[in-house]
């Protein structure tokens, strides 16, 4: 460039020009509460079409496609959100608003077969957030009368609110033939920085009090008539079903609503409820709901994404009548309207709810959808295009159409069979249909319009039954044979999964023997829980794709924003937790090998904290297990504190500390038996011989050097590497899980008639912090499952509840 002393005045005004355009090109803003929300799901996963939004028409008729492309480009520069893409400024993101861009329409020639492609295509295509612009327009032309119009915009630019506003823009532009619209008076950016300043002020703390109140107390998660047991990675995997009523009922609910001075939302909202009451019996209900974010009359011409998720919560306690719920309903829906400027995060950060679910259930009434667009002259269809990713497990969607209500019931095809929605739709159709002729009936009394609970877990079965695949490789057949002879149930499936089957760890340990017998393969457990149906491990060993099994750490409940809870020894024991914690708390299993080497405590612990830092590099760390699980878990703390890393929580679960139990003197052990012969008579005795011969036989094999049963080896060198660990203090605290009645005949650890139970099995010797101990009914062996396991995990829930809110997660 030339020295600026050596230019004509006129060349410095050119000059001068030229950089502030340069400048003011692009202009960066922070993001919106719900943008951070998305943003931060995109960067987990770049490829995901999940918020992906999408409206498309069949048009009939002489389309003018120049008319249509000017009419983009005055949309596009009147709204900043269609020009913007996102960056990284400091670490922190940032929306970019370019000053102009081409506009992206494509026209496209096509067959029909070809075009129904291309529109399937062009729907799940992701868009990348650095890259502008965030939205598209294809034309679809099957002949010059017959055209497709597909509109695509990443959620993070615009709303739902939005595409009716684009809809209409385009309407009114098109007809009009470019007519230009009035300028905005606010942008998208003026709208983000409003939301974060009204987070600071009176308004903002008198809002959230409300929502504190609100929610207070323990929330559950809602629970859903599931038929499918979720124990891999959730795919966000959906599809959908529609719903509609007659113009009778229709017209009845809204006289209903009309009478009681509720909207039409409440009305459905309540009957919703009513639904999910019927089939979980849950008397503590919240679903969510969208509100648009426009109440400021400023924002309500801006295409960008506004709208916020509330929470509303429902008391059925007592067995209300319907009438009764609609007013609950409709007095927290107005309560929840006036305070809806907290984001959905913030809600959902609160300390009680960080374990709570809150995606489970979306409801909303709102317009059609897609947006109806008519244009002079033309005949304009609208079309429901799916991209086949749903966010929430199920949310319906209601809307009027001619008289009649509509709607659509998206779900996750990972949770829920189609026979079990069109159930749940049916069941909601007819309990309306029941409601509008006596609104007065006790929500007991309704249940009777609905499909029963034991008949929905009926057609779980049967859809199982139904899904049986048959082996169809000599190698799946081989696979075949070996679960079905160390599982014990015949016939199992190619696609059945471990998890449903109940298999615990030593299982599948005997699965990856007998495996390695017949194939000569290794496969570790972590490896077999990772491939968990016969046709994976199949796929596995054709592939010789055995690297899983170098890895001893295997998802149980991989998701979630949490700190990670690591759980020694076992993935199957440990499954049952899953539906009680929920899916915003990560979980990871850590198995070892059948590697006789790696029975000492101190070794094992040390490869699982080599495991687990390639997952959580630093602490405070989450740590705990069952019976010899507690154990490493303990040892595991023990070496990651004298590492200097902090351990936040440590959870023994029926794990036996330094002596744990003393037996009694001679005599009163002869009386405890007696007391045990009273209390389980002559069954007593066989139970008491099979034990004792068991570990005499278990001895003389190796007195003689013969060949153990690979699991009784595997669980005596268990028992045999605790009885050899030795304990030191630990500088921490231990949270204890214990049984609060044993039983000789039940409980595989101690006889409580032949010798005293420390009630802290000992840690109490060893934990400097004290010991946080609760106790629940069960087994030792059956403590995390059915029907025990629900009572130990609204526990553990809690625990994690309170340590999470001391222990603020290092960035």
């Amino acid at each position: 460039m030339k020295n600026s002393e050596s230019l004509s005045l006129e060349q410095k005004r050119i000059l001068l020009a030229e950089m502030l355009a340069q400048k003011s090109s692009v202009q960066s803003f922070p993001l919106s509460f719900g943008q951070e929300r998305i943003w931060l799901h995109s960067q987990i996963n770049p490829n995901d079409p999940l918020y992906n939004v999408t409206a498309a028409y069949e048009i009939h008729g002489k389309f003018s496609e120049e008319v249509l492309k000017s009419s983009l480009k005055i949309i596009t520069k009147r709204h900043d959100s269609l020009r913007t893409k996102f960056s990284l400024v400091n670490n922190q993101p940032v929306q970019v608003v370019e000053l102009d861009i081409s506009c992206p329409l494509e026209i496209i020639d096509s067959s029909q077969e070809r075009g129904d492609q291309l529109l399937a295509e062009a729907i799940k295509k992701p868009f990348n957030l650095n890259d502008c612009p965030l939205w598209c327009v294809k034309i679809v032309r099957y002949s010059p009368e017959h055209y497709v119009l597909l509109i695509v915009m990443n959620h993070i630019i615009g709303d739902g609110w939005s595409f009716y506003l684009f809809v209409e823009e385009l309407k009114k532009l098109y007809e009009a033939k470019n007519a230009s619209l009035p300028d905005l008076p606010n942008r998208y950016s003026d709208f983000a920085q409003k939301q974060r300043n009204c987070l600071t002020g009176e308004t903002a703390a008198r809002q959230m009090s409300y929502w504190k109140e609100n929610l207070a107390g323990t929330v559950s998660t809602l629970k859903l008539p599931v038929n499918k047991l979720q124990t891999s990675i959730p795919s966000y995997q959906g599809k959908h079903e529609f719903l509609e009523l007659s113009e009778n009922v229709s017209q009845a609910l809204r006289e209903l609503s009309k009478k009681q001075g509720a909207t039409l939302f409440m009305t459905l909202l309540a009957a919703f409820k009513t639904l999910m009451y019927i089939y979980s019996q849950q008397q503590d209900l919240l679903i969510c709901f969208p509100v648009s974010g426009r109440h400021h009359p400023q924002s309500k011409d801006l295409i960008g994404y506004c709208n916020n998720i509330l929470p509303i919560r429902s008391n059925l306690s007592g067995d209300l009548s319907f009438l009764e719920l609609l007013t609950q309903v409709r007095q927290t829906a107005l309560n929840a309207y006036k305070n809806q400027d907290i984001p959905f995060q913030s809600l959902s950060n609160l300390p009680n709810l960080r374990q709570t679910s809150l995606t489970k259930a979306l409801f909303s009434v709102d317009m059609r959808w897609p947006p109806q667009l008519s244009l002079n002259q033309l005949e304009i269809e609208s079309l429901y295009l799916h991209t086949g990713r749903v966010n929430f497990d199920i949310s319906l969607s209601i809307w009027e159409e001619l008289n009649h209500l509509k709607g659509v019931l998206e779900y996750k095809t990972d949770l829920f069979d189609h026979q079990v929605i069109e159930q749940l739709i049916n069941d909601y159709r007819n309990l309306l249909e029941t409601i509008v002729i006596d609104p007065q009936q006790k929500l007991s009394a309704l249940g009777s319009c609905c499909q029963p609970a034991q008949k929905l877990s009926k057609i779980s079965e049967d859809s199982k039954k139904a899904k049986y695949v048959a082996p169809r490789t000599p190698v799946e057949f081989q696979v075949t044979q070996i679960w079905e002879q160390v599982l014990g149930i015949s016939p199992i499936g190619v696609q059945d999964n471990l998890f449903l089957l109940g298999a615990s760890s030593l299982a599948a340990a005997t699965i990856g023997q007998r495996i390695k017998e017949t194939f000569a393969q290794e496969l570790s457990v972590a490896a077999i829980f990772q491939a968990p149906t016969i046709e994976k491990t199949a796929e596995l060993l054709l592939n010789n794709n055995l690297s899983l099994a170098n890895s001893c750490l295997t998802p149980i409940q991989p998701n979630g924003n949490k700190p990670p809870l690591f759980l020694c020894e076992g993935v199957g024991i440990y499954s049952g937790l899953i539906p009680y914690l929920g899916d915003n708390q990560p979980i990871f299993g850590l198995i070892r090998d059948k590697n006789h080497q790696l029975f000492q405590i101190e070794k094992i612990a040390e490869r699982y904290i080599s495991t687990i830092t390639e997952v959580q590099a630093k602490g405070p760390y989450y740590l705990g297990g069952i019976s010899l699980g507690g154990l490493v878990a303990f040892e595991m703390a023990q070496q990651l504190v004298s590492q200097g890393e902090e351990v936040a929580l440590l959870l023994l679960i029926d794990t036996p500390g330094p002596d744990p139990y003393s037996l009694k003197p001679f005599h009163l052990r002869l009386v405890g038996h007696l007391q045990n012969l009273w209390d389980f008579g002559f069954s007593y005795i066989p139970n008491k011989i099979l034990k004792t011969r068991n570990k005499q036989l278990s001895k003389l094999a190796r007195l003689l050097g013969l060949k153990v049963v690979e699991r009784s080896s595997y669980r005596l060198e268990a028992v045999k590497s605790a009885k050899k660990y030795r304990f030191c203090p630990y500088d921490g605290s231990i949270t204890l899980f214990a049984l609060k009645d044993r039983s000789a005949m039940t409980d595989s650890l101690f006889d409580p008639k032949l010798g005293n139970v420390d009630p802290l099995l000992g840690w109490g010797k060893v934990a400097k912090g004290g010991v946080d101990a609760y106790y629940f009914l069960g087994e030792h062996i059956s403590l995390l499952k059915e029907p025990y396991v629900e009572a130990v995990a609204e526990q553990l829930k809690d625990c994690l509840n309170r340590v999470q809110a001391k222990w603020p997660v290092k960035i």
